[in-house]
């Protein structure tokens, strides 16, 4: 594997991130998202956790692409992600990870041809859930719901790097250091503003949806440390009940059944 250094000293206007760890099967798909963007004002870095299957060598067809790369090990993917954004040189960064990609090949360009209010911290749109066998539309919510949990996925909100380099992802949690971040901003009055379009296409069953229950405590955790009051935890409990019906139901009662429970978790709005 060979590591690649940052190629120039410009400051692009966004910094798109990746981070990946033994995912060859969808890390190509990833990079030709980002490298195949109309807006040429950005850089590209990714982030390898010191894979042992061929990540590193499918990285490296597209090294011409890429601003920077490095294969190290790390403590996970937000001390990567953290590990990202002390480089980034952009005005804006996104996290693309591994496995998602851009809704289109000209989300940046629309993105940052609009018209951005002042003092806005973040930018946030819509975002797809890839299943595999369909796609399905995901419309961000109202941040002032934002102790629920995100209204917004990670890889459709573009953030001022320089908020980032002062306030990096608490890697003590596990699964929710972005819930936290965000969660911790909104908290002390930072502007997000939304764009009503796609940014993204999310691949399912991620590194939190697998561990939803665990998922979910840590969430509860971080909400009480911000929003605390009664209806954090009467919603955070029964969020925890109704995710616990479902593993069980998933577990005994099949994928049919499964399927019409998840359908109708909007009962919950979450």
């Amino acid at each position: 594997m060979t590591d690649l250094p940052l190629k120039s000293s410009l400051k692009p206007l966004v910094t798109v991130v990746t981070v990946v760890f033994n995912d060859e099967s969808d890390i190509a798909e990833t990079i030709e998202s980002v490298i195949s963007q109309s807006f040429s004002d950005r850089e590209y870095i990714i982030l390898d956790g010191d894979s042992t299957d061929s990540t590193c060598k499918i990285i490296n067809k597209y090294a011409g692409k890429i601003d920077y790369f490095t294969s190290k090990p790390d403590k996970g993917i937000y001390d990567a992600m953290n590990k990202a954004i002390k480089i980034a040189r952009g005005r804006w960064i996104i996290f693309m990870n591994s496995g998602d990609r851009f809704f289109s090949d000209d989300i940046l360009e629309m993105v940052f041809q609009m018209k951005i209010g002042e003092d806005v911290t973040f930018i946030y749109g819509n975002h797809q859930i890839d299943y595999g066998k369909y796609l399905k539309d995901a419309y961000a919510g109202l941040v002032e719901n934002l102790w629920k949990g995100l209204p917004f996925s990670h890889q459709a909100v573009f953030g001022l790097t320089e908020w980032h380099k002062k306030r990096f992802f608490e890697i003590k949690y596990r699964f929710g250091a972005d819930f936290n971040f965000f969660a911790s901003s909104f908290s002390e009055g930072k502007k997000f503003q939304h764009v009503d379009f796609p940014i993204s296409i999310i691949k399912a069953g991620g590194f939190s949806g697998r561990n939803a229950i665990i998922s979910i405590l840590e969430r509860w955790k971080i909400s009480r440390r911000y929003f605390r009051s009664s209806k954090v935890d009467f919603f955070y409990a029964l969020f925890l009940v109704n995710n616990i019906v479902s593993e069980i139901a998933k577990k005994s009662l099949g994928p049919k059944v499964t399927e019409f429970i998840r359908k109708r978790k909007n009962w919950l709005n979450i």
